[in-house]
């Protein structure tokens, strides 16, 4: 996989995984800002439950 600069007014996005499983190029996965506003306001943050959930770290090996 190769790194490519993205174009002016278009930034990657956190997605969901039907929306990875589904993506047949990059390109795929890359949105406007206007789609990212239409986005949040239909999906929510994604991100949002990180900020509330936690796990127990493993514990220390001697």
């Amino acid at each position: 996989m190769r790194v490519r600069p993205v174009t002016a007014g278009q930034r990657p996005l956190r997605v969901t995984w039907g929306e990875v499983r589904d993506c047949h190029r990059p390109q795929d996965l890359v949105f406007t800002a206007e789609e990212v506003l239409d986005r949040t306001a239909e999906l929510g943050d994604l991100l949002a439950d990180l900020a509330t959930t936690s796990a127990a770290l493993p514990a220390r090996s001697p």
